[in-house]
């Protein structure tokens, strides 16, 4: 079984990966730009080499990402190429099964929801995940956990914006759910880690009929 958490900046995907795979028994995949799929960290060269690497190994998905995406030749690749690398996480944990935190949806939705494109045509092309579910906070405690990072980043932490941004991700997440056979599941993730991982693993054993 394939999962994938989903949901806008703010909300735990990273935090609650490693705990709801634990719950589960199944393995996660953690989905970091500069790391091998072993996680051994990568090397400048290294890196450059698994972007080529992505690229030739999904043309199709290339090509089709760089021309969805709208904007200028640098915005196209780095999309493209994104891609081709969840494209290939994606896979990799479909041959042992798990949990992964901000897949291949993940990036459509927020792409979509940051550059106001619609994206969601290429949901015919990446592999999908056998069961989503999309954590759910207000704008206000998504801006408070990620106030330190913005900061950090040089950019404003701003409620109104953010909760803009949400909205057009869930619109995103919407249509997403007409084109893919895969059940979305939301839940509730405000709260103590714990409390989030008991329903996020309550709903995933309700869906999937297990006690």
């Amino acid at each position: 079984m394939i999962i994938e958490l989903i949901g806008p900046g703010g909300v735990g995907k990273t935090t609650l990966e490693p705990m709801v795979a634990k719950r589960l028994g199944l393995e996660y995949h953690p989905n970091r730009k500069r790391h091998a799929l072993n996680g051994e960290p990568l090397t400048p060269g290294r890196v450059w080499l698994q972007r080529l690497g992505v690229m030739a190994r999904h043309p199709g998905l290339f090509m089709s990402a760089a021309i969805a995406m709208k904007g200028g030749p640098r915005l196209r690749l780095r999309f493209a190429v994104d891609m081709c690398r969840r494209e290939r996480l994606a896979r990799h944990v479909a041959t042992r099964g798990g949990v992964v935190a901000s897949g291949t949806l993940h990036a459509l939705c927020a792409a979509s929801a940051n550059h106001h494109v619609d994206l969601s045509p290429l949901l015919s092309i990446v592999s999908p995940a056998d069961l989503y579910v999309l954590l759910v906070i207000e704008p206000e405690e998504a801006t408070r956990r990620l106030a330190g990072r913005l900061v950090e980043s040089g950019l404003d932490a701003n409620v109104e914006d953010h909760a803009r941004f949400q909205q057009r991700y869930d619109a995103c997440v919407a249509e997403a759910e007409k084109r893919i056979a895969s059940p979305i599941l939301r839940v509730e993730a405000a709260g103590p880690p714990e409390r989030v991982v008991d329903e996020v693993v309550s709903s995933i054993k309700a869906e999937k009929g297990v006690a």
